[in-house]
């Protein structure tokens, strides 16, 4: 191999790598349709987004000294066409009945179980993801929050409940 193979291979992978650099730069967001729900993900700053109407609402985020919701106002908060998505993305509604809106730290309980034996993942059988929340009374409000939890597979349910933060 010549000096000049050498700097024409070289010059063709930096070439590659701008075009590649380039092509992320230009298109950040990275999208994930999945039962109704459209997530997208930047793709450097790794911040999540939802699609509502034609608005993007970001995620839940966890504020560990907001204060808690209470557990009378936990029992007002109906979660409606909850799934998982890739990457771990749980999406749902949550409905609050009531005129008071629902402000504060709470946590989603989620179980993952077998269908047949009902044995809980060994690994990822529960887990509780603390976020603050906001949601206002009457109409259905989405959501979206990254659980870092494998996508449940057809042989296995899941539940989510609302529980209060200790």
């Amino acid at each position: 191999m010549t000096i000049k193979t050498f700097g024409i291979g070289c010059g063709t992978a930096a070439l590659g790598l701008l075009v590649f650099l380039g092509y992320r730069v230009a298109n950040p967001w990275e999208s994930f349709p999945f039962r109704g729900y459209e997530v997208r993900r930047h793709r450097l700053t790794e911040r999540v987004q939802v699609k509502v109407g034609d608005e993007w609402q970001p995620a839940l985020n966890n504020d560990p000294y907001a204060p808690a919701v209470p557990e009378a106002d936990l029992r007002r908060v109906k979660l409606t066409d909850v799934a998982f998505g890739p990457r771990g993305y749980f999406c749902g509604k949550a409905v609050v009945s009531g005129n008071k809106p629902v402000t504060g730290r709470l946590a989603f309980l989620i179980n993952v179980a077998d269908i047949k034996s009902g044995k809980r993942r060994v690994i990822e059988s529960e887990r509780a993801l603390r976020c603050n929340v906001s949601f206002q009374p009457g109409a259905p409000q989405t959501f979206v929050v990254h659980t870092d939890m494998t996508l449940p597979t057809m042989e296995e349910k899941y539940r989510v409940e609302l529980v209060p933060v200790r």
